[in-house]
């Protein structure tokens, strides 16, 4: 090699080396990797995530020798005039095995006359960076998995615990057993167990589920409570009202705070009302309980009462679910864009076109631009674009 060729090649190791240092500082700041890295992982979370969490320090050893390495061909390349003799050391390592790894000890029983003591791994710097990859991708993977899984699951549990506490206090008061509520309950407590243990068996649909059962259980306790005619009707549905408006709430805020710290400038995202508007003062469920709770009134009274409540309930319910389709639109497009790469992954696959330098390069900043925070929507979907169009023209 020429020492321009050597000089390229020092650039480019030392870029990957600046950013591999980056990317490394992150995980380790990351909150959902430190919880893994020290949470006693279970089921699912464990078999998929503890063997490559083993090898995180590996991680760190290896970005080690690459720092070390690379520090001495920039020393020996700063010397100003090469000679010869300090090209060929530059070269040896830059492309040759360059990199002490393992040492072990051979047993004398299997030791050759003329074998040494010690077996020694040698990589050259192109292997030790692949071999990073490899340590470093089922990493980021699967921490980007549960974190998704968490962020969505996490807000709707505090939601379904606060109307499940709530309920659970009018039923004993009515002396009732609701079996949706235990149901409820015993969905709750699951999914916090996985939330804190095993993450990877949250199913996807559970959240769904349990806010079901929620909402069953709330409206039908307060239908137990306020009988069967039309006023005591609507005077049940207020607390399943409540229910569903508090976590339509916070599905919306936390699909906006999601937008905000995964997509680069979100537009057109909706701020959703404080908690307050329900649970504060004077909010939805304070006037639930005071409409509810003031039976003396003549009917006539209480059901102006209760139409004007549930006006109220319906806009702010209206609102939030308009929210939440709003602040989730940019997260829809990213995972769509998503799944569109896998797509095309699979296809240049099937085409003999997954070694494909060009299409591959792509597919690397498409995927590194979808799955590293925050996406920039646009960027990632041009590049899939791209891809789209180079093969298009494939069989």
């Amino acid at each position: 090699m020429d020492l321009e060729a050597l000089d390229a090649l020092l650039q480019r190791y030392s870029a990957a080396e600046s950013r591999i240092g980056a990317n490394l500082h992150e995980l380790d700041h990351h909150s959902t990797y430190q919880i893994l890295r020290t949470g006693d992982l279970r089921g699912r979370t464990a078999a998929a995530l503890g063997p490559a969490l083993k090898k995180a320090d590996s991680l760190w050893s290896d970005f080690g020798e690459l720092q070390s390495i690379l520090a001495r061909a920039r020393a020996v390349r700063s010397d100003g005039r090469m000679r010869a003799q300090d090209r060929r050391e530059l070269k040896q390592l830059l492309t040759g095995p360059s990199i002490l790894t393992t040492t072990d000890i051979v047993p004398l029983s299997q030791r050759r006359l003329t074998q040494a003591a010690e077996s020694e791994q040698r990589l050259t710097v192109e292997q030790l960076l692949s071999r990073m990859r490899l340590a470093y991708e089922p990493i980021r993977d699967g921490v980007a998995s549960v974190e998704d899984r968490l962020r969505d699951i996490l807000p709707r549990l505090n939601a379904a615990e606060t109307t499940i506490r709530e309920v659970k206090k009018q039923a004993n008061i009515l002396g009732v057993r609701e079996p949706e509520l235990s149901e409820a309950e015993r969905q709750l407590t699951r999914l916090r167990d996985w939330a804190m243990d095993d993450p990877m068996a949250i199913p996807k649909n559970a959240g769904d589920e349990l806010e079901r059962h929620v909402r069953l259980a709330a409206g039908r306790v307060a239908q137990t409570k306020k009988g069967h005619d039309q006023l005591h009707g609507d005077l049940g549905a207020m607390a399943g009202l409540v229910a569903e408006v508090r976590t339509l709430r916070a599905r919306a805020a936390a699909a906006r705070e999601e937008a905000l710290e995964t997509i680069t400038s979100p537009s057109g995202l909706i701020q959703v009302p404080p908690a307050a508007a329900i649970d504060g003062p004077k909010g939805l469920a304070e006037a639930s309980a005071s409409v509810v709770e003031d039976s003396n009134q003549p009917w006539q009274v209480q059901r102006q009462q209760v139409d004007a409540w549930l006006l109220r309930a319906r806009r702010l319910r209206d609102q939030l679910r308009r929210a939440e389709a709003v602040n989730r639109a940019g997260l829809n497009k990213r995972d769509e864009l998503r799944g569109l790469l896998s797509a095309y992954r699979a296809k240049m696959a099937g085409v003999g076109r997954a070694e494909d330098l060009v299409l591959s390069e792509i597919t690397d900043e498409a995927h590194d631009e979808l799955f590293t925070t925050p996406t920039d929507l646009a960027r990632a979907e041009k590049l899939i674009g791209e891809l789209a169009e180079s093969l298009s023209g494939s069989a």
